[in-house]
């Protein structure tokens, strides 16, 4: 599925949820069911600053598409739920797909849900996701 496709999707799996407060569990749960990372990996190079929450991201490079698996502090369902939508839309994408998809069309509804800190964490994440993309463009 391209990004265009998960944007569509992810636009109507959002849409089912007619409150903030529904929205804002759906994400807790997606938090919550999160895998998480060995302690290993949970170190600076892969903290997301300027989050509510402590948050890491790893990102990866293979088969020239970018994954990226999403960590939180224990209990920061919030936090992590967003990460987690966020690196489910960008993950399996190619790095110059990224580039060139935002993620602006959540700012109608997932970004209106959060809190400021929290919609600075999101920017944070999604920006650190387009770094890693721009930089494997450039090493390939």
């Amino acid at each position: 599925m391209n990004l265009e496709e998960k944007k569509a999707a992810l636009i109507e799996e959002l849409s089912l949820f007619p409150d903030y407060s529904e929205l804002l569990e759906h994400v807790m749960s997606q938090g919550k069911n999160a895998g998480g990372l060995p302690d290993n990996l949970r170190i600076e190079n892969f903290e997301i600053k300027g989050c509510v929450a402590q948050l890491w991201l790893v990102p990866e490079f293979r088969d020239g598409r970018c994954y990226f698996t999403p960590d939180a502090e224990r209990g920061a369902f919030i936090s992590l739920g967003v990460a987690s939508v966020v690196c489910d839309f960008y993950s399996g994408a190619k790095p110059e797909e990224i580039v060139a998809t935002d993620m602006e069309f959540l700012r109608g509804k997932l970004d209106l849900a959060l809190t400021q800190n929290r919609r600075n964490g999101l920017s944070q994440v999604i920006k650190s996701i387009q770094r890693f993309a721009k930089s494997c463009m450039a090493d390939s």
